[in-house]
């Protein structure tokens, strides 16, 4: 580890990180303030290329990582947000499925460092600094497609600045409560906040009552929404090593 890696590492623990402090401290409230002044003074590099927002309670992860792979294989470039990481900050941000360099990460950390200034430290929260380092090196390195997993809900996440072509609402359960309600109804409410205008939608099978918070939102955006096992289904057809292959149908 460079000197300057362990420097940005420094800097980044010592933000408020609701995943880590929660517990022990209250956390700021919830707002795009912050993260929109950042984009803004950097020029604002989220809309430089197409991105597929995902929100759920299950399976973002991995929803994301199967979708960055194929569209890799396709031939874009492609860059991956996701969170939490288990060893290394950068297993958060990736390019082509690869986790970024430590000088990467410590030049777009460096940026960010720069356009916020003075102010103190609770003007932006660790995921706040992470999604805008990120969403730069993206636009810095050219990808053609950003993969943005949210980080908790969806209305007041950091990542919800995107005007996502694409999003996707995985499984709903009961998560966060504390933060987004007691209901998968008004979990689902929140989460659904990343559909935006004229976008697609695609959405896991869901309870009817969840099911119906997402078709609301769909039609209020004039969004065009695929439900998996009403609108479209697949089957796993055979899996080894080397990947796995299955059958898409459209009903």
């Amino acid at each position: 580890m460079s000197d300057e890696y362990a420097k940005t590492l420094n800097y980044l623990n010592s933000l408020y990180s609701y995943e880590r402090d929660a517990t022990r401290q209250s956390p700021p409230e919830f707002h795009l303030d912050s993260i929109t002044e950042l984009l803004a003074k950097i020029g604002n590099p989220h809309k430089s290329y197409k991105v597929i927002h995902i929100a759920g309670t299950k399976g973002k992860g991995s929803t994301a990582i199967f979708l960055s792979n194929i569209l890799r294989k396709a031939g874009f470039k492609v860059g991956t947000y996701m969170s939490p990481h288990i060893i290394d900050v950068r297993e958060r941000i990736c390019i082509n499925c690869e986790q970024v360099s430590e000088s990467d990460l410590t030049r777009a950390v460096n940026i960010i460092k720069d356009v916020i200034g003075p102010r103190p430290k609770e003007f932006a929260t660790f995921f706040e600094i992470l999604t805008a380092a990120a969403f730069w090196l993206f636009g810095d390195l050219g990808v053609d497609f950003a993969v943005v997993e949210a980080g908790l809900g969806g209305k007041y996440d950091a990542t919800n600045v995107v005007e996502s072509d694409i999003a996707i609402i995985t499984k709903i359960g009961l998560d966060h409560t504390e933060r987004l309600g007691n209901t998968k109804v008004k979990i689902a409410t929140d989460k659904s906040h990343i559909i935006k205008r004229n976008s697609i939608v695609i959405s896991a099978s869901q309870e009817d009552d969840v099911i119906a918070v997402v078709r609301d939102f769909s039609k209020r955006a004039d969004a065009q929404l695929f439900v998996f096992g009403s609108d479209f289904n697949a089957r796993i057809i055979g899996s080894s090593l080397g990947g796995t292959r299955f059958r898409l149908r459209y009903n």
